[in-house]
């Protein structure tokens, strides 16, 4: 319901199966108002971000 509202409101959004395809389309110089879904199942993508943020600071 929450994506309804938001996709109503002028939101675009975006399906992503990872965080590659979240960076593949996330636009930050756009104006356009961007809400991405991605279902964490076991909580893959999570850990995903983790660790690319551990790796970034060492």
């Amino acid at each position: 319901m929450i994506l309804f509202d938001r996709a109503k409101n002028g939101f675009k959004i975006y399906k992503v199966e990872n965080i590659k395809e979240a960076e593949d389309v996330i636009n930050i110089e756009s104006e356009d108002k961007q809400l991405f879904y991605f279902d964490d199942f076991l909580g893959a993508n999570y850990y995903e971000i983790i660790s690319a943020q551990k790796q970034k600071h060492n």
